[in-house]
């Protein structure tokens, strides 16, 4: 350590008596630059391998050919295997240390005679970090393992939103808790992972968010409306299938029904325009807690903004409300703002509907459908 102290790093191996000096301090400095090169390394780790790389007793093992190759003590059959190239290292599944099979974690010891047995269907593995000594050797377990971890995520996320797709639903922030507490996860992470390796099927993917969904509205519907769950139950199964089925006069009767049910009282100085935003909101949670289809609120457009857009597979609904107006109304301001011309060259059809409310009786009066 003197030497070192006094005379440099050059120092280390004219101590050693190690000959060929020059070129065993190239190899040392190739491994310095390759290890600060990798964007995986952390700055203290690698100092702490540093020191202990340079103070640490080297030991030489041999090639199959017989070109030598030292190492810190305690070094390991899969450092070796880094060390030749980091392919092998990636692929080593097991070394022939003296022509003995054994395991990567076999020590190798002076004069040994090391041969790596490799696959192309192996990968590094997590574990592989616990027995490793150089730095060279972690820093390319790193890195294999965060590349193989993205292409895992990646994997997971596509089959989930495939999945998600033959639905007619997109892969929103809801929908993917849903399925994340449905699972017992509780990063989107390690939902794809899981997905990825087969440890959570999509096979019951629909089931899953309709009993969330469902769950969620009786909670909903019991503190609002205080009926049974049997009533709400199938009150939201009906309106989803009305949905999906297009019968639109079916949901104006739903939700006639609906908006005479709820207690607001408007006040004679409450401006219009608020009053008027309380039903058309009121309209966009009911279809948003449902889940069945994409809903969307004010969507802007050059013109103007649509007040309600339901998405499905086979259908865009665009809903217009206006209060003490008429539907007739809604539906011309449809037509002028061109709500729907985003979707002319969409394979759905379109549905345009203007809705009236009426601020006496708190309900529907006006409802008209255009195709």
């Amino acid at each position: 350590m003197n030497e070192i102290a006094e005379k440099g790093i050059a120092a280390h191996w004219s101590y050693k008596g190690v000959s060929n000096s020059e070129i065993e301090m190239d190899v040392w400095l190739n491994k310095v630059r390759a290890t600060l090169e990798n964007p995986d390394v952390n700055a203290l780790e690698f100092l702490d391998e540093f020191r202990n790389e340079l103070i640490a007793k080297q030991i030489y093992v041999f090639t199959p050919t017989g070109e030598s190759k030292s190492f810190p003590y305690g070094a390991t059959a899969l450092d070796y295997a880094y060390e030749i190239h980091s392919n092998i290292g990636n692929r080593a599944i097991a070394a022939k240390i003296n022509r003995k099979l054994v395991p990567l974690s076999a020590t190798l010891k002076n004069g040994d005679v090391v041969e790596i047995v490799t696959s192309h269907n192996h990968s590094p593995e997590p574990q592989w970090l616990n027995f490793v000594k150089t730095q060279k050797a972690k820093s390319a377990i790193y890195s294999s393992l965060k590349k193989n971890m993205a292409d895992t995520l990646r994997k997971g996320q596509e089959k989930l939103e495939e999945a998600l797709d033959q639905l007619g639903l997109k892969p929103q922030a809801r929908i993917l808790k849903k399925i994340a507490a449905a699972n017992g996860v509780t990063q989107k992470e390690e939902l794809y992972n899981k997905i990825a390796t087969g440890l959570i099927s999509l096979d019951n993917l629909e089931s899953i968010l309709k009993m969330n969904t469902q769950k969620k509205l009786v909670k909903y519907w019991n503190i609002l409306l205080r009926k049974d769950n049997e009533d709400i139950d199938s009150w939201i199964l009906n309106l989803n299938r009305m949905l999906r089925r297009c019968d639109l006069d079916g949901v104006r009767d739903a939700f006639t029904s609906f908006l005479s049910s709820i207690p607001y009282e408007a006040n004679k100085d409450e401006r219009a325009k608020d009053f008027e935003t309380h039903f058309s909101y009121t309209f966009y949670i009911i279809n948003r807690l449902l889940g069945c289809c994409t809903t969307l609120i004010e969507k802007p457009n050059s013109k103007g903004r649509a007040d309600v857009i339901i998405e499905s597979e086979n259908d865009v609904f665009i809903f217009e409300f206006k209060l003490d107006g008429s539907a007739k109304e809604a539906l011309k301001q449809i037509e002028e703002k061109q709500y729907a011309v985003p979707y002319l060259s969409d394979r759905r059809a379109v549905h345009k509907i203007g809705v009236n409310i009426s601020s006496e009786s708190r309900t529907v009066d006006q409802w008209i459908v255009a195709e």
